[in-house]
């Protein structure tokens, strides 16, 4: 059965105040890392699809029937495309050596409207017509929920993952330093994400200031339920 493509619309914008939260002063603080931060590329397509599933294995593994290989392929496809859902334009990535080994993948409410293809008609060319229509069918019984659309005047936290091997060295909170900054450059009042309830990437965020703003519970397919958490945000000084 092919199911409609998803569509991204604006909805009731999310009342938050910076004094709602306590703001840690390390999270807009630069940090030394073992290597450099650079915009994402299309070559980075393979590896940045790794770390893309990595954020959520148990559910990419159902919308690809129990495996992850579909999910991979998708991932670098929307990866590469200028208006791809994971597109590298959005994207900064940590290089050591030459190998990206993590990434952050972010955009404000209006370039999620306007700029990406949420039909996924990048993956759709480059996959298998079967196998696309399989994947696609089964993560529309989810992403309505899970890719909600961001608030207004709110820039998003789509993808943030670093390497296993490299995890509490505080390269997570440097990249999200500078999704904070982006955000706060653009006007932005607030930076959201989903999370899985159940991962220690929630305490993490909670460590930072975000607090949730809602609780979304999948259908009965054995998936964990997903949080929406929110940071308000002070203006840019240089704005």
């Amino acid at each position: 059965m092919s199911i409609e493509p998803l569509a991204w619309q604006s909805p009731p914008s999310v009342e938050l105040a910076p004094a709602d939260v306590q703001q840690s002063p390390s999270l807009l603080q630069r940090r030394s890392l073992p290597g450099s931060i650079t915009p994402g590329r299309p070559e980075h397509a393979q590896a940045a699809a790794q770390l893309i599933v990595s954020t959520d294995e148990h559910l990419f593994k159902f919308c690809g029937g129990g495996t992850l290989d579909p999910w991979l392929e998708l991932a670098q496809a929307e990866w590469r495309a200028i208006d791809g859902i994971y597109s590298h334009r959005f994207a900064k990535v940590l290089e050591i050596a030459g190998t990206v080994k993590a990434l952050v993948l972010a955009f404000s409410s209006q370039a999620g409207a306007a700029a990406l293809d949420w039909r996924m008609a990048n993956s759709r060319r480059a996959m298998a017509a079967q196998e696309w229509q399989a994947v696609f069918d089964r993560f529309s019984q989810i992403g309505h929920l899970l890719f909600a659309p961001a608030p207004e005047h709110s820039y998003h936290l789509q993808n943030i993952a670093v390497a296993p091997g490299l995890k509490g060295q505080g390269i997570g909170r440097a990249l999200l330093d500078l999704v904070v900054e982006d955000a706060r450059s653009e006007g932005c009042i607030s930076l959201t994400l989903d999370v899985d309830a159940t991962t220690p990437a929630v305490n993490f965020y909670q460590k930072l200031g975000f607090i949730t703003t809602q609780t979304v519970e999948l259908p009965p397919l054995g998936m964990n339920p997903h949080l929406r958490m929110a940071l308000p945000l002070q203006p840019s000084a240089t704005r």
